[in-house]
Order: C-alpha cells, then sequence, then structure tokens
C-alpha cells in the first residue's frame, strides 16, 4: 500500500512537508500500471533514437578528418551539457510536473538529430550533440516519473524492465543504423539517420503529449516550489545545494562516487571502441580488399562515390543552398591520423591507378564507413541483445537469491574483466564474447545502483536526487571519453583499455563498503521492510487463493511485468 500522506513528516533541512507516494496524486494500480507502459515507451522510443546514432558518431567524425582526440571530446559533448543541466531539469520537474519537462526535452532531442542529419563537418557535430545534451534530461526525469507511481518494494523490478528498454533500443537502434547506412544516395548518410531518429522524436512528443498524465499533484509542486525559493535554487544551472544535500546522505554517497569512478572507466572504452574497431580490424580487411581486387574495390567504391555526389545535388537543390545537407563525400580525402593507422595513398595498387579525379585514400574511405558501420553495428547489437536478457529476465530472480549489494559487486568485478579483455582478440570475432562480458555487467550492476538511489533518496527531494545521480554519471562521460581520446591518439590504442580497467578496479573496491552503509539509511531500512511486508503479503494472497477453489481465475496479462 502507498504511504498515507498524512503520515509524511517535514524535512528535516527545509520544513516543508515530504512528498507522499511519491507525488501526491493517488493512482489505483491499474492507472499506476498505465502511466507506466506510457512512460516506459516513450524511453524505448527515445532510447531507439539514440541508439542508432551513437554507434555511428565516431565513424562519420573521422570520415570527416577528426582525429582521436577530437572525437573524445565530441563524445563529451552532449555529457557536459546533461551535466549542466540534468540537476536542473530534475529541480523544474519537481515543481513544474513531470509531464512538462518529458515533453520538451524529447522535442528538444528531435531538433538535435534534425541538426545531425544536415551537419557536413566537425561544427555541426558539435552543435547537434550539445543541443542533444541540453535537452536529454528525460531519461532522469523519466525515471523520477516511475519512482513517483511505484511502490518501493516493486522499484527494482520496475528499474529492471527499465534498463531492459535500454536493451531492447541499443540492440535495435545500431542494426537500424547499419541498414539507414547502407541505403542509396543521400539516405545512406548521416542525412538519413538524423530524420529517421528525428521523426521517432516527435512520434515520441505526440504520444506524451496525447496519453502521459502528471504524477505530482499542485500542492507537492507548490511545496517543492517553495522549498526551491527558500533555498535561492529555483533557476540555477548548478546547484551545488542539490549535491551536497545528495552527498551528505549516508550510503547514497557511496553510491554516488562508485556511479562515478566506473562510468568514467566504462566511457574510456565508449569513447574509443568505435575507433579501436576500425583502426584494428576494418581498415587492415578493407586494404587487404584493395590489394587482392583492386579493380574490384574501385568499381564497389565509385558506386558508393556517385551516389553520395548524387545525394548532395539534390539535397542542395532542394534546401537552396551549398552543404545544406549531409555532404558524404566530404572529408573522404582527409587523410586519416597516425593513431588511426596512418595514410593510405599509393600511387598505384598492384599496378593499377586510381580513378581520375579520384585517390586511393578516397576509395578506402568510401569502403571504410559501411563496412565499420557494420561491425559496430553488430558488437552494439550484441551488447543490447545480452543487456536485454539480463535485466528483462534475469535481474529480479538473481537480486532475490544474492541480494542487491552481491550483484552491485559481481556486475562491477565483470566490468573491469571486460575492459581489460578488449585489446586482447586478434579478429574480429573475438571481440563478441568481450562485448557480452561487459554487457552483463553492466547489466547486473546498473539497474540495482539506480534503484538503490531511489530507494535512499528523501521522497520530496526525489527528482533533484536522481538528476544529481544522472549528473554525476555526465560527469563520468565527459571525463572518460577525454582521457581515452587522448591516450589512444598520444598513447597506445591499447592504453584506454589498460586505463579503464584498472579505473574500474577503484570501484569494484569501493563496493565491498557498500552494503554497511547503506543499511544505515532510514530510507533503505524502510523500504526493506516494506518490501518484506509485500513479499509476506503476496504469499499469504497466493495461500488464500490456492485454499479457495471457487476463486475466478484471472486471464493472464502479458504486459503484468510492468505493473
Amino acid at each position: 500500500m502507498a504511504r498515507s500522506p498524512s503520515t509524511n513528516s517535514a524535512s528535516p533541512r527545509t520544513g516543508v512537508p515530504a512528498q507522499p507516494l511519491d507525488s501526491g496524486v493517488h493512482f489505483d494500480k491499474a492507472q499506476r500500471a498505465a502511466a507506466k507502459k506510457v512512460v516506459l515507451l516513450t524511453v524505448f522510443l527515445d532510447i531507439l533514437g539514440f541508439g542508432i546514432v551513437i554507434p555511428q558518431l565516431g565513424i562519420y567524425a573521422s570520415q570527416f578528418g577528426a582525429s582521436p582526440n577530437v572525437i573524445g571530446w565530441l563524445a563529451s559533448t552532449y555529457s557536459l551539457a546533461t551535466f549542466l543541466f540534468a540537476p536542473f531539469w530534475g529541480k523544474m520537474s519537481d515543481r513544474v510536473g513531470r509531464r512538462p519537462i518529458l515533453i520538451y526535452s524529447i522535442f528538444g532531442t528531435g531538433l538535435s538529430y534534425f541538426l545531425f542529419a544536415v551537419s557536413n563537418s566537425v561544427p555541426l557535430l558539435f552543435a547537434s550533440r550539445l543541443l542533444a545534451g541540453v535537452t536529454g534530461a528525460n531519461i532522469g526525469v523519466a525515471q523520477a516519473y516511475l519512482s513517483d507511481v511505484t511502490e518501493p518494494e516493486e522499484r527494482f523490478k520496475t528499474f529492471g524492465i527499465f534498463g531492459a528498454i535500454f536493451g531492447i533500443g541499443f540492440s535495435i537502434g545500431p542494426l537500424v543504423g547499419t541498414l539507414l547506412s547502407h541505403l542509396p544516395g543521400i539516405w545512406g548518410g548521416n542525412f538519413g539517420i538524423g530524420i529517421i531518429t528525428g521523426a521517432l522524436s516527435i512520434i515520441n512528443t505526440l504520444l506524451a503529449l496525447k496519453v502521459l498524465p502528471e504524477p505530482l499533484s499542485p500542492a507537492v509542486r507548490a511545496a517543492n516550489t517553495e522549498r526551491h525559493r527558500s533555498e535561492g535554487s529555483l533557476f540555477q544551472i548548478i546547484d551545488v545545494g542539490a549535491f551536497r544535500r545528495a552527498f551528505s546522505v549516508q550510503g547514497l554517497n557511496l553510491i554516488l562516487t562508485i556511479g562515478l569512478v566506473s562510468v568514467v572507466a566504462f566511457a574510456t572504452l565508449q569513447g574509443t571502441f568505435t575507433l579501436y574497431i576500425i583502426r584494428q580490424y576494418t581498415r587492415p580487411e578493407v586494404q587487404s580488399s584493395i590489394q587482392r581486387d583492386p579493380r574490384g574495390s574501385i568499381k564497389q567504391a565509385e558506386l558508393r562515390l556517385t551516389q553520395a555526389k548524387q545525394g548532395k545535388d539534390a539535397a542542395s537543390t532542394s534546401l537552396a543552398g551549398e552543404g545544406g545537407a549531409t555532404d558524404t563525400g566530404r572529408g573522404q580525402n582527409e587523410p586519416y591520423t597516425r593513431s588511426m593507422g596512418g595514410d593510405f595513398n599509393p600511387a598505384q595498387v598492384n599496378g593499377v591507378s586510381p580513378p581520375t579525379g579520384t585517390t586511393w585514400r578516397e576509395v578506402e574511405k568510401a569502403l571504410v564507413q559501411p563496412r565499420a558501420a557494420q561491425m559496430v553495428g553488430l558488437l552494439f547489437t550484441t551488447i543490447g541483445l545480452v543487456s536485454l536478457v539480463i535485466q528483462g529476465g534475469c535481474i529480479n530472480p538473481l537480486k532475490k537469491k544474492f541480494g542487491d549489494m552481491a550483484l552491485v559487486i559481481a556486475g562491477t568485478g565483470l566490468l573491469m574483466i571486460g575492459i581489460a579483455l578488449v585489446p586482447l582478440p586478434t579478429n574480429y570475432i573475438g571481440q563478441f564474447p568481450v562485448s557480452a562480458l561487459i554487457a552483463i555487467g553492466n547489466g547486473i550492476s546498473a539497474p540495482v545502483l539506480t534503484a538503490l538511489v531511489s530507494l535512499l533518496s528523501p521522497e520530496a527531494e526525489r527528482g533533484e536526487t536522481i538528476g544529481v545521480f544522472q549528473s554525476v554519471q555526465s560527469l563520468g562521460r565527459i571525463i572518460g571519453p577525454i582521457m581515452g581520446g587522448y591516450l589512444f591518439e598520444h598513447g597506445a590504442i591499447t592504453a584506454p583499455y589498460w586505463t579503464g580497467a584498472a579505473i574500474m578496479a577503484v570501484a569494484f573496491a569501493m563496493t565491498f563498503k557498500l552494503k554497511g552503509l547503506c543499511e544505515r539509511n532510514p530510507n533503505y531500512r524502510e523500504a526493506q521492510q516494506e518490501r518484506a511486508q509485500g513479499h509476506e503479503d503476496k504469499a499469504e494472497r497466493a495461500a488464500t487463493d490456492t485454499a479457495s477453489p471457487n476463486a475466478p481465475e484471472k486471464e493472464p496479462d502479458p504486459m503484468a511485468a510492468v505493473d
């Protein structure tokens, strides 16, 4: 049962009454289930678009001549903006409601994808990722929304489904991105990818406008507004007080630290993984193909370059501006940097010269882009599918059998091992089991950490605290790719992964202190008691139903797992 509003105590920091579970709006079971389904579908459409774009970002940036160091900064741009704005949007959602913030941020994400569609240079790629980061607070607000409409004892299950939604989006998204990258003409580049993902966001916005209810009551929003006003934090971009409050909560401070350190380690992999695949597997494969059959390689490249030129001409005509849309051929004559394997531009290959007006460098790049998209897309799909299985079907049984803390420890340890294994496979196929191991580690630790943040947070500050958690993770995604890109370019291409594994070992060591600190947190103890009581109530109901032979048989609900 949800806690009654009358039982809520005042906030010890502000004197403002804490909100009831979790919002002041008392949905019945059917209403809660419907609201969760809508939010989870909204998250799915958003993550699907994200999964389409992210694996392709490094490919197009490298095609435009960006170095690994620059690509590291590009990968960090989204997270930098999210770090600055996630707590702001989280607190804003506490005051004006979850629904409007979700709608505005989803729409803004769509605009960022449309900007990605017309990006024909590295600066425009930076601009598209910056806009996506500013408006990308909908994940944190969606998490707060789910907490608002979910009983404490059901939050681990709900966030497991939430994680499975990520897995589905990331498993389907890279495949869709790979297919789009192979379309003819202008649609085979970032234009097609950006338009499709932008359209998904517009559909997402319309869906939220039509059917998403507001979980926070006017009284709760007014109380939160008064609290923020008294703190002088109504419109702060970086709310130092929010960070101070979150890090002052027993147990929560260590979870935030573990989240930061582990994301820094993981992001050193994420920021350079596409580059590593291109450098280590795609380019050697393409160059070997060119050496074996230079004339056949020229035909393949000419077809792609001709389609790109036709697409550019059509886009320039329709948009009435030079470079108005993606120029798939732009950057084709920019050499790869030394860290990416150096230039490939011989005068002849086995006595064969490139076509007039074309270089072997352009031939190679025309062939690398679709093959890299395929390789990276399949690996990201593997990660998504494994995450789907773990978070969708395994996380709840594993949690019941081993407990929350054991999953955090095991997941962090598997991540440490998986990142360390990335440089070892000598062929592309060897990366699939490594990617699966990384997905398992992340799949069993990430939803538990997110649910623990929800359980340990003061109820009246949950949106703010989850925003801080998202912001801390964004800080890790700022540091990790920049560090990884620098190590990749100025050190060895394996350096980001050895370094990431060493940093993950620090997070792994921290997890052993987590259980004792969480058990000292009153919110955690109360949630544990409510969870235990909920299990007892379910057992009693099951026993009663079994003892009643005349009980009506209930038709199974295929979406019951969301309740």
